[in-house]
């Protein structure tokens, strides 16, 4: 978990269910993140979740395998803090997963992805606001 910090990279990790939390959980006004080369899978709430007013986040490279929720970006579509994030998605490998790859809130977001092993798939991408 990064809860208010900034000028972090996590690199070269792997993470695998942690009870009730997303595998990567970066909220409470985080800033200058950058998630790289990380592995994650098998959490029971998702995997990677950026939320209440963390902005200026980066998540590239990685390899993401969870057969429910993948990536959150913004707790919810009311939560005013969340409004102004900035968050780039890139080169991320999402495996055997039905949906938020990612699911994207009132947001900024760049992204370009690779998907695999992914039967029923209801929800890929799903973003309200401002997708380059």
């Amino acid at each position: 978990m990064l809860c208010g910090i900034t000028n972090v990279i996590l690199h070269n990790i792997q993470v695998s269910a942690l009870g009730e939390s997303d595998t990567v959980h970066i909220f409470a006004g985080s800033t200058k993140i950058w998630v790289d080369h990380v592995t994650s899978f098998e959490a029971k709430l998702g995997l990677v979740s950026v939320l209440q007013g963390s902005t200026d986040v980066t998540i590239s490279n990685s390899h993401l395998s969870n057969f429910n929720f993948n990536m959150l970006l913004g707790a919810s579509d009311n939560d005013k803090e969340d409004e102004d994030m900035r968050v780039t998605v890139y080169r991320n490998w999402f495996k055997d997963s039905m949906q938020r790859m990612p699911h994207c809130r009132s947001i900024s977001t760049h992204y370009d992805h690779f998907f695999k092993s992914m039967s029923k798939v209801h929800n890929v991408t799903q973003c309200h606001y401002g997708v380059l």
